[in-house]
């Protein structure tokens, strides 16, 4: 009888040292989940004003610029129209070249966003698959 309530006694305890082992790997697993997702929502936060409307417009206006300043080189190169052409041909021309660069710059900015996405990704697959091995490692290695 007494043999039986120790044997009791000891399997409380082993059960209750267990319990406590799951609970504490259970909090540090949440622990660790709330870290990644507090860094991952940091760098997120980080891009998120890139993805707005007054990045687009930096964007749109750079591209633009940088294509007018393309479409000028052209125009001053001894094979571009430069002093070749009527002052009225010269006006058309830098229309068109004005007209292009606009349109232009919406690939420019979409490209732009593209880039950035793809980056902002990469960084939250970083903190991803440093999520994942920790957590393979966590339950292997316990």
């Amino acid at each position: 009888m007494i043999a039986s309530a120790a044997g009791g006694l000891m399997q409380n305890i082993a059960g209750n040292l267990a319990q406590d082992k799951m609970n504490r790997v259970f909090q540090r697993e949440v622990d660790n989940q709330n870290r990644y997702r507090n860094e991952s929502f940091g760098r997120w936060q980080q891009n998120a004003p890139m993805l707005g409307v007054e990045q687009a417009a930096t964007d749109l206006q750079q591209g633009q610029d940088r294509r007018k300043e393309a479409y000028d080189l052209v125009d001053q190169s001894p094979l571009g129209i430069g002093e070749q052409q009527t002052g009225r041909g010269q006006i058309q021309f830098d229309l068109s070249g004005d007209n292009r660069a606009k349109l232009g710059a919406y690939s420019d900015w979409r490209l732009n966003g593209a880039i950035r996405q793809i980056r902002l990704q990469d960084e939250l697959n970083r903190i991803s698959n440093r999520n994942t091995v920790e957590t393979f490692l966590s339950k292997h290695l316990v």
